[in-house]
Protein backbone atom coordinates (compact mmCIF):
# COMPACT_ATOMS: atom_id res chain seq x y z
CA UNK A 1 0.00 0.00 0.00
CA UNK A 2 2.81 2.41 0.82
CA UNK A 3 4.57 1.62 -2.44
CA UNK A 4 1.44 2.57 -4.39
CA UNK A 5 0.70 5.63 -2.20
CA UNK A 6 -2.50 4.16 -0.85
CA UNK A 7 -3.65 5.40 2.55
CA UNK A 8 -3.41 2.96 5.44
CA UNK A 9 -5.72 2.54 8.38
CA UNK A 10 -4.12 0.30 10.98
CA UNK A 11 -6.13 -1.40 13.71
CA UNK A 12 -3.60 -3.66 15.43
CA UNK A 13 -4.29 -6.80 17.35
CA UNK A 14 -3.53 -6.57 21.08
CA UNK A 15 -1.79 -8.85 23.55
CA UNK A 16 -4.19 -7.79 26.33
CA UNK A 17 -7.11 -9.30 24.39
CA UNK A 18 -5.22 -12.50 23.63
CA UNK A 19 -5.13 -11.60 19.94
CA UNK A 20 -1.34 -11.64 19.69
CA UNK A 21 1.74 -12.60 21.70
CA UNK A 22 3.01 -9.01 21.98
CA UNK A 23 2.12 -5.50 20.88
CA UNK A 24 4.64 -5.07 18.05
CA UNK A 25 1.79 -4.12 15.70
CA UNK A 26 1.07 -1.13 17.93
CA UNK A 27 4.71 -0.03 17.71
CA UNK A 28 4.64 -0.24 13.92
CA UNK A 29 1.30 1.56 13.71
CA UNK A 30 2.60 4.35 15.94
CA UNK A 31 5.76 4.76 13.85
CA UNK A 32 3.75 4.96 10.62
CA UNK A 33 1.40 7.47 12.20
CA UNK A 34 4.34 9.65 13.29
CA UNK A 35 5.62 9.62 9.70
CA UNK A 36 2.12 10.55 8.48
CA UNK A 37 1.94 7.36 6.44
CA UNK A 38 -1.03 5.82 8.24
CA UNK A 39 -3.98 6.42 10.50
CA UNK A 40 -3.60 4.47 13.73
CA UNK A 41 -6.92 3.28 15.14
CA UNK A 42 -6.51 2.16 18.75
CA UNK A 43 -10.14 1.23 19.32
CA UNK A 44 -12.72 -0.20 16.92
CA UNK A 45 -15.05 2.66 17.82
CA UNK A 46 -12.62 5.04 16.01
CA UNK A 47 -12.70 3.06 12.76
CA UNK A 48 -15.62 4.88 11.12
CA UNK A 49 -14.03 8.27 11.77
CA UNK A 50 -10.73 7.02 10.37
CA UNK A 51 -12.41 5.78 7.20
CA UNK A 52 -14.11 9.13 6.74
CA UNK A 53 -10.81 11.02 7.23
CA UNK A 54 -8.60 8.83 5.05
CA UNK A 55 -8.91 11.31 2.17
CA UNK A 56 -7.00 13.89 4.25
CA UNK A 57 -4.03 11.54 4.47
CA UNK A 58 -4.19 10.92 0.71
CA UNK A 59 -4.32 14.65 -0.03
CA UNK A 60 -1.18 15.22 2.06
CA UNK A 61 0.66 12.49 0.15
CA UNK A 62 -0.40 13.95 -3.19
CA UNK A 63 0.62 17.45 -2.12
CA UNK A 64 4.04 16.19 -0.96
CA UNK A 65 4.55 14.30 -4.23
CA UNK A 66 3.65 17.42 -6.23
CA UNK A 67 6.11 19.52 -4.24
CA UNK A 68 8.88 16.95 -4.70
CA UNK A 69 8.22 16.75 -8.43
CA UNK A 70 8.34 20.53 -8.71
CA UNK A 71 11.63 20.66 -6.78
CA UNK A 72 13.11 18.00 -9.02
CA UNK A 73 12.02 19.85 -12.15
CA UNK A 74 13.37 23.18 -10.93
CA UNK A 75 16.66 21.59 -9.94
CA UNK A 76 16.99 20.10 -13.42
CA UNK A 77 16.34 23.52 -14.96
CA UNK A 78 19.07 25.20 -12.93
CA UNK A 79 22.17 25.97 -14.94
CA UNK A 80 25.27 25.42 -12.86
Amino acid sequence: ALHFNKPLIILPRYKKFGEHVNDHQCDLADALKQEKKAIYVKDIIELETAIKSVHLLQQKKEKNALIENMRKYLKEQTIL
